[in-house]
C-alpha cells in the first residue's frame, strides 16, 4: 500500500494544504481538503504542489506533519484536522467555525459578494443592455423580486418580456 504526502502553496495569498493519498503523484490527484478545493477550484494557476514523502507511511508521515504544526489552528493552513483521515469533520470544528462567527454582523458588501459567488452565471437585460452580477442585482435595478428574475431568465422569446439572458460565469 504506497502512497505520497504533499504540501500544495497558494501563491496569491501564502496558504498551504498538507495531504497524502494512496496512488502516484503522477495520477492527477488534487486533494480533499474542503476550503483547499474550494481555493483551487477558483485560481488553480496560483497553485504549485511539493512532494513530501512517497512510501507505505505516508499517513502516519502527514498525521505527524499535521499535529507539528498544529495545521489547523494555523491561520495559513487550509487543513480543517491534524488528522490523516479526510471526510467527516467531528462537531468540535464545526463549533470552532461557527463560534469564530458569532456575533458577527455581515455588511451588505459581504452578502452581495457571498451571493455573487454562489451564482454561476450573470444575467444580461437585452431591453437596457445592462449586465448584472446576479438575480438580487437585476431584481434592484429592474423592480422584480428575485424569483421573478430567476424565472425569466430560464424562458425564452416572447415569453421573456424583460430581455433576460443568463451568461454563465468562467
Amino acid at each position: 500500500m504506497s502512497g505520497f504526502v504533499y504540501r500544495w502553496h497558494d501563491n496569491s495569498n501564502g496558504m498551504y494544504y498538507i495531504g497524502s493519498h494512496k496512488g502516484m503523484p503522477n495520477d492527477n490527484y488534487i486533494g480533499s481538503g474542503v476550503y483547499f478545493k474550494r481555493a483551487f477550484k477558483q485560481r488553480p494557476e496560483c497553485f504549485s504542489r511539493e512532494i513530501l514523502y512517497q512510501g507505505n507511511d505516508y499517513l502516519e508521515l502527514e498525521e505527524f506533519i499535521l499535529e507539528e504544526l498544529d495545521a489547523m489552528n494555523d491561520s495559513k493552513s487550509y487543513n480543517l484536522k491534524n488528522a490523516a483521515i479526510g471526510g467527516k469533520l467531528d462537531d468540535s470544528v464545526y463549533e470552532k467555525q461557527r463560534n469564530k462567527l458569532k456575533g458577527t454582523k455581515l455588511s451588505q458588501e459581504i452578502k452581495d459578494k457571498m451571493s455573487y459567488s454562489k451564482t454561476k452565471y450573470s444575467l444580461f437585460c437585452s431591453y437596457n443592455k445592462k449586465t448584472y452580477n446576479n438575480a438580487r442585482e437585476a431584481s434592484k435595478d429592474l423592480g422584480y423580486t428575485e424569483n421573478h428574475i430567476r424565472y425569466m431568465s430560464r424562458l425564452t422569446g416572447d415569453k421573456n418580456h424583460l430581455g433576460l439572458i443568463r451568461i454563465k460565469k468562467i
